[in-house]
């Protein structure tokens, strides 16, 4: 565990790549991570905590990525809930880190698993609590930090999607302009950060629109300078086209 308490961060310039948009534009490559994942930096932090601890189970919800990285690097029994009908491929992916898996009714969908997260706590686990763990944010901090640090010109802005928030909130805490993406069918940053209602509806943009506003958001809403709603359809279409520019 000690290992992968500081992950290196990799960026890779995809201006190239994205089209002409008058400016460079680079991302946080995080392919090559222990999971494969940008949610192996906070997980790595969030268990600290818990290795501090000698804890010997932990739990989280999730919707596939973070229980991906959480299986993949806790060093002790580990348990991870997620709404069901997700893909098959999360699912295989979680139980192949040697994690337990359980899945809640699709129809609750992140609340569902928060639930059962929480009574898998109360039975004696350690829970990480994405959601609402400060140390969520606070990883993606210094994640963008050391980006920019390979850098001898200052970045202007990040766009970052929206989950629980920690990205978006955390590219904040590093000083950059936060442009957040939610879906269009679940824009619960949108909503919060313009002060009105929005109703959740199934989409297929995981680890976004969670259908209710994370204890991080509702905490770090001022990090965020705005909210852009995408449909699942056009996002899809954006990323094969990128896939086949390499």
């Amino acid at each position: 565990m000690e290992n992968l308490l500081h992950i290196p961060v990799k960026v890779i310039d995809i201006t190239s790549v994205v089209g002409e948009l008058g400016c460079e534009v680079h991302a946080i490559d995080s392919r090559v991570n222990p999971s494969g994942s940008h949610k192996d930096w906070p997980v790595a932090r969030m268990l600290r905590e818990a290795v501090r601890r000698n804890v010997q189970h932990v739990v989280d919800y999730t919707t596939g990525s973070e229980g991906i990285a959480l299986g993949t690097l806790a060093p002790m029994r580990t348990t991870i809930v997620m709404p069901e009908g997700i893909t098959a491929e999360r699912e295989a992916l979680i139980r192949g880190t040697g994690a337990e898996l359980i899945l809640t009714p699709y129809r609750d969908w992140v609340r569902g698993a928060v639930t059962a997260a929480m009574q898998v706590r109360d039975d004696g686990a350690f829970l990480l609590n994405q959601s609402a763990n400060p140390d969520n944010p606070l990883a993606f901090r210094d994640v963008f930090l050391e980006a920019m640090a390979q850098f001898d010109r200052p970045f202007d802005c990040a766009v970052v999607c929206s989950g629980t928030g920690a990205t978006a909130i955390g590219a904040g805490m590093a000083g950059l302009k936060v442009i957040a993406v939610d879906p269009i069918k679940s824009p619960s940053t949108w909503a919060f950060k313009n002060g009105v209602p929005f109703e959740h509806h199934p989409h297929r943009l995981w680890g976004t629109g969670a259908g209710a506003v994370s204890p991080i958001v509702q905490e770090g809403i001022s990090f965020i300078d705005s909210v852009v709603r995408v449909d699942d359809e056009a996002a899809y279409e954006e990323a094969r086209r990128l896939k086949k520019l390499g």
